[in-house]
């Protein structure tokens, strides 16, 4: 894992501007620094040794040296690729998975992206012909960006505040992606917080040269299964891709952890993991005892713990309490890539530290099941809405409208339009409330944020289509981003299991009634590892990671007085003009609401954060 950054065809003609790129991302790479030059060209990549610790160092070239890279990630299936490239002739110096790149890139040219199977943001240059290329892998783990500059350059990093740092300069912001943040938690891809920054789009490659620059998607290998005829064959299959997927995500020179919830998917990596590796660490958060307004009581450390003494594995428990997150925001803030909203990174962020004091340099995490197997608790209801009888509405009301019973919440989501309803299963902010909070002579301009679910309003249209959205956007901007930064803001590498080509192929071929299986939500999940896990885990419920923000900021002074800076005349939002006078009058009328807007002011509060400390 690294990071990586550079600049072309730029009017700078040194080293110095880079070193000072690299130098933000020492916690992407806290063990090696290197840099490389040719030309218009300067890149180099901070290192975190992982895999081959000895003569894995970057750049990496290919066997005649005209190929150069430097890249951020792992490739799971190299030492396969490495094999049938030595048999095409071409020599290898290391043992390292990146160096397979160079070689792959010479033979097959753009088309080596489609043949990866990992995580990855790699910057590739050829010496021959002048051009250089990024890339960023088909799901979107590894984060990537870039900016155009004068006379067709660019400059790119693997953080947004290297980008910054080259221009020395305040950059102009990014309206529409603040007018999306409250809604989501985060601001969409390829937007960022800043208008002249971009995000590489997932499964992309883009190529500039001094008179061309393009992005282009690459293709995504497709798997086929055979003998899928019957259910107990698809859960056998189900059983062998994420049993197989483990497998290479253990790929390591360096100690490996797991997360560890209490819920089915991180048990079934901890699980897995325990065959291979002995002594093996898992880490869990637990909060102090508030009811969580979503799924029950929010601490869940306990049958974590009790798992781990199950498998006989190190289990490490991090208890949080309204002091030690507020404690956190600011180190949560400063490696976010921007205003981010998501208040469960904030566990992932102190897991990550544990882990890091504990030796561990990568952490296996259960997120993807989710999306990939459709586990979230909203596509109960989404079984029960009828697709071919839908509305135009546009109503206020969202599942955090949450004090209602499952007849009353699926009557009004019959109600809605297709692209509102992937709207209101699951985000936060309504339209109307931001422009209650908003100054409005500032986000005159701004488009609505449900335009980003205009591909739902298609004719025909199911639930595989709210999950593939969810797959496409969601994970991608939420859940991948939290668990890359928060890791790497203590130099940890995460690695996702249920991420996977063949997985991806197995569930895009499928559909959610293939995974709800004997009424459960994952039920295939189940059914594949219902001999590995013990009966209280298979049957319980899903269960979010949620922090108990809505309680905290109704019952704590610190938080209370935390919010009210954020909407006061001394804050950035209200010197930035992004919000007014009335903006706290209305802020006040919300808090009075039966609606849980606590993630909602949670982003405002990250925003005001952000530009305080970033700005």
């Amino acid at each position: 894992m690294c990071g990586i950054a550079g600049y072309f065809q730029s009017s700078t003609n040194n080293h110095n501007p880079l070193l000072k790129m690299l130098d933000t991302m020492k916690n992407r790479g806290p063990d090696e620094q290197s840099i490389y030059s040719h030309k218009n060209l300067f890149m180099g990549s901070r290192r975190l040794a992982v895999n081959d610790l000895v003569t894995g160092s970057q750049p990496f070239y290919n066997d005649k040296k005209d190929i150069v890279m430097c890249y951020n990630g792992e490739i799971y299936n190299y030492k396969e690729l490495k094999k049938k490239l030595e048999n095409k002739g071409y020599n290898f110096r290391s043992r390292c998975d990146g160096e397979v790149i160079c070689n792959l890139f010479k033979e097959y040219e753009t088309e080596a992206f489609h043949h990866l199977e990992g995580m990855f943001a790699i910057t590739l240059w050829s010496t021959k012909t002048n051009t250089l290329y990024l890339a960023r892998d088909f799901v979107g783990e590894k984060p990537l960006y870039y900016s155009k500059l004068k006379n067709n350059g660019l400059v790119f990093g693997s953080n947004i505040k290297s980008i910054n740092l080259f221009f020395k300069k305040k950059l102009d912001l990014n309206y529409q992606g603040i007018w999306d943040f409250p809604t989501f938690l985060w601001i969409p891809e390829p937007n960022t917080i800043f208008k002249n920054i971009l995000c590489l789009p997932k499964a992309s490659f883009l190529k500039i040269n001094t008179s061309k620059f393009e992005i282009k998607k690459y293709k995504i290998k497709n798997y086929f299964f055979n003998d899928m005829d019957s259910t107990e064959k698809k859960i056998l299959s189900v059983k062998e891709i994420v049993e197989s997927s483990v497998q290479e995500k253990l790929l390591s020179d360096v100690p490996v952890g797991t997360f560890l919830s209490s819920g089915i998917d991180s048990s079934i990596i901890t699980a897995l993991a325990s065959r291979q590796i002995k002594n093996l660490e898992t880490f869990s958060v637990g909060f102090e005892k508030i009811k969580d307004p979503f799924h029950g009581m929010a601490d869940e450390s306990r049958l974590a713990s009790e798992f781990a003494k199950f498998l006989g594995v190190k289990n490490y428990r991090i208890r949080l309490d309204e002091n030690n997150v507020l404690n956190s925001l600011d180190i949560f803030s400063d490696n976010s890539d921007g205003p981010f909203g998501v208040s469960s990174g904030i566990g992932v962020l102190l897991i990550a530290k544990k882990a890091k004091e504990q030796g561990i340099k990568v952490l296996l995490s259960g997120d993807g099941a989710d999306e990939y197997f459709g586990g979230y608790s909203w596509y109960s209801f989404l079984n029960n809405v009828d697709f071919n009888d839908k509305s135009e509405n546009e109503t206020f009301f969202t599942l955090n409208n949450f004090f209602q019973n499952d007849s009353e919440v699926i009557a009004k989501l019959n109600k809605m339009s297709k692209d509102y309803l992937g709207y209101a299963l699951h985000y936060y902010a309504h339209e109307k409330e931001k422009r209650n909070i908003f100054n409005l002579e500032i986000f005159k301009d701004s488009k609505t944020s449900i335009r980003l679910f205009s591909n739902l309003k298609k004719l025909n249209i199911s639930i595989d289509d709210y999950l593939d959205h969810d797959r496409d956007f969601y994970f991608t901007n939420e859940m991948l981003r939290k668990l890359d930064r928060m890791c790497m803001a203590f130099s940890i590498e995460s690695r996702i299991p249920f991420v996977s080509r063949k997985i991806r192929s197995f569930c895009r071929n499928s559909n959610f009634s293939d995974f709800f299986l004997n009424n459960n939500l994952k039920g295939i999940l189940r059914l594949a590892f219902k001999d590995l896990l013990p009966e209280k885990v298979l049957k319980r419920k899903k269960h979010g990671f949620n922090f108990p923000i809505d309680f905290w900021l109704k019952n704590s002074k610190k938080w209370h007085d935390l919010l009210h800076h954020s909407f006061s005349e001394e804050s950035a939002l209200f010197k930035l003009n992004i919000i007014d006078k009335m903006s706290l009058i209305n802020l006040r009328k919300m808090l009075n609401q039966s609606k849980l807007n606590g993630h909602t002011f949670f982003c405002y509060i990250m925003l005001n954060k952000w530009l305080e400390r970033s700005y």
